[in-house]
């Protein structure tokens, strides 16, 4: 009976999506337009009361059309889900590979990059523009990008920044753990 109540389930979950796809397509559109779908609905309403009145096998016809419906409905809106949380963990991947090429750029050639110094670049070339010294530091681990508390770069010794070969090595693993592309 697991089969049973799986496929009630799947009807059930359809038949909102169904009659709320129906509804949109009637408010659709101009006020001419939405008066005369909804009119063409209430008369063809009226037309299946009156034959089924002369037929009444014809409500199982309206039933089983409305259970396929659903149906199919409830299979588009699980596909769509579907599709919206690859799209959303796809432009998590892809902005964790920005994030990381582009504190790679800022470093160059240095040894590495003080917090100080590369909050404000993410800030203002990574479009966040709310990001505090806090936030870098999540980003950061997040990313797997560890801060080391005493980086030397330039003259300055002893402030907190991230080296470069630890940038390399977080992306070199970041694209380690990507799925390899299917052919």
């Amino acid at each position: 009976m697991g089969w049973l109540r799986r496929h009630l389930i799947r009807v059930g979950d359809g038949s909102p999506e169904l009659f709320w796809r129906l509804a949109r397509r009637t408010v659709a559109g101009t006020a001419r337009d939405r008066l005369t779908r909804t009119a063409a609905i209430l008369v063809g309403l009226w037309i299946w009361w009156r034959l089924i009145n002369v037929w009444p096998w014809l409500t199982g016809v309206l039933l089983a059309a409305w259970i396929a419906r659903a149906w199919l409905a409830a299979d588009a809106e699980e596909q769509q889900e579907e599709r919206q949380a690859e799209a959303a963990e796809e432009l998590e991947r892809t902005l964790d590979e920005v994030y990381l090429r582009l504190i790679l750029r800022h470093i160059g050639e240095e040894p590495g990059i003080h917090l100080e110094t590369l909050l404000p670049l993410m800030q203002s070339e990574a479009q966040l523009p709310g990001l505090t010294r806090d936030d870098l530091r999540d980003l950061l681990g997040a990313l797997r990008v560890p801060v080391r508390r005493s980086l030397r770069v330039g003259t300055r010794t002893g402030v907190a920044g991230v080296h470069h070969d630890d940038a390399v090595q977080a992306l070199k693993e970041y694209l380690a753990r990507l799925p390899s592309p299917e052919v």
